[in-house]
């Protein structure tokens, strides 16, 4: 850790050197030193630093861009269970960017970094359950999944809920489930939400409209 953090240091301009020159060090001399520490950290088994070595392949900084390398050092992060490495490697197998694509791959990443509660991987592996791709086709898992993440705010996940409980699609159909979570996703610009919660909301008894307007304004509705 302390060699992580010294090379974040190097990073950013935080280490001072003593030099027997006037002029400071170069960029590139820092830089490298950075590097250097990045490595030996990631190659003595720091999932951060592995994590972090992995972001600089992937974005070309400090290093050429190289995805494949990239993903070999996410997926030693992901081995010793970091979360956002976990993420990142789930999203190459999904795209096919450095690593042959293989949504079987994909799914099983994106639980892990669910089951560590980042909500992108809890979304992307509930739109894997929707389609079938990777996983076996299963509404109710999608609504499982897409409910984690909707609770932490995701306006994705939000949307794709509410229009779960609008058609009745892996949970029993609810208008005011629908209207809550269509209204959380058009509070936060999602595009389309707004125009279909007004459909939901057209639909609906008087009673009903009531109730959703209510939870609405009273916290997380229950599922």
């Amino acid at each position: 850790m302390k060699k992580v953090l010294l090379a974040l240091a190097l990073c950013v301009g935080q280490v001072g050197f003593a030099w027997a020159g006037p002029s400071e060090p170069s960029p590139a001399t820092t830089y490298g030193e950075a590097m250097r520490w990045y490595r030996e950290a990631a190659e003595a088994g720091d999932s951060k630093a592995q994590f972090l070595l992995g972001l600089k392949y992937e974005e070309g900084v400090l290093v050429p861009r190289d995805l494949a390398k990239a993903a070999e050092w996410f997926e030693a992060a992901a081995d010793g269970g970091h979360a956002l490495a976990q993420l990142k490697l789930a999203i190459m197998h999904h795209r096919g960017q450095g690593v042959a694509r293989d949504l079987t791959r994909a799914a099983g990443w994106y639980r892990k970094a669910g089951e560590a509660g980042l909500a992108q991987a809890q979304f992307n592996l509930g739109y894997l359950y929707e389609r079938g791709q990777g996983v076996a086709r299963d509404a109710g898992l999608a609504a499982e999944w897409y409910g984690r993440a909707a609770s932490q705010g995701l306006a994705q996940a939000q949307y794709s809920l509410g229009l779960l409980y609008a058609t009745g699609t892996g949970v029993a159909r609810d208008n005011v489930q629908a209207y809550v979570w269509l209204g959380r996703a058009a509070a936060q610009d999602h595009p389309g939400a707004a125009r279909v919660r007004d459909r939901v909301e057209a639909a609906m008894s008087p009673a009903e409209s009531a109730e959703a307007r209510r939870l609405a304004g009273d916290g997380a509705p229950d599922r």
